[in-house]
């Protein structure tokens, strides 16, 4: 491996360490997650006739249709965070797994599109039996329905590109 691999690859690790989400596992029964759903999401969603369900932890799960008969699966965190006097949600999919760490190619991909984009960016994450790259946005928690729409559209789209480049599969 040479010296400017070792170091696109350390920089990448650096660079997606910093947009790593939690993941939960834990499960939950059925009353208590949509006790711990957010009414907000499910209102907003409502109002655009966007069908849903909810998972585990709480959060929302939307099946989007996109071109070419192709499908991408959009999760709408319950849970916000606060900086400042911001509220903040994120908006994720999955764009590509892997039971290995990721090449220094397909690291240098993720971080070249999520410099080239307007909302969101690239995040990678490690579970206990793969790696994986997720497309998230940060938005304001407190938005109106087009702004959510916005947001599951611009993750929808770049998670899907990112699998078709990667895996021309369509499975996420």
């Amino acid at each position: 491996m040479n010296k400017l691999t070792k170091i696109t690859i350390a920089l990448a690790a650096l660079v997606c360490s910093q947009f790593v989400f939690r993941v939960n596992f834990a499960a939950a029964q059925t009353e208590s997650v949509k006790s711990s759903s957010d009414p907000r999401v499910a209102s907003l969603l409502k109002q655009m006739d966007i069908k849903y369900e909810i998972d585990s932890d709480g959060d929302y799960k939307v099946y989007v249709k996109l071109d070419k008969g192709r499908d991408q699966v959009i999760y709408i965190n319950s849970q916000t965070e606060k900086l400042n006097s911001f509220e903040i949600r994120e908006i994720w999919s999955f764009g590509h797994t892997s039971k290995e760490s990721f090449s220094a190619d397909v690291a240098n991909k993720l971080l070249l599109e999520s410099g080239s984009t307007k909302l969101g960016a690239w995040a990678v994450v490690k579970s206990k039996q793969s790696y994986l790259a997720i497309y998230q946005a940060k938005i304001d928690a407190s938005g109106d329905a087009k702004k959510l729409a916005s947001a599951i559209i611009v993750v929808a789209q770049a998670a899907d590109d990112m699998e078709q480049s990667l895996t021309d599969k369509d499975e996420l």
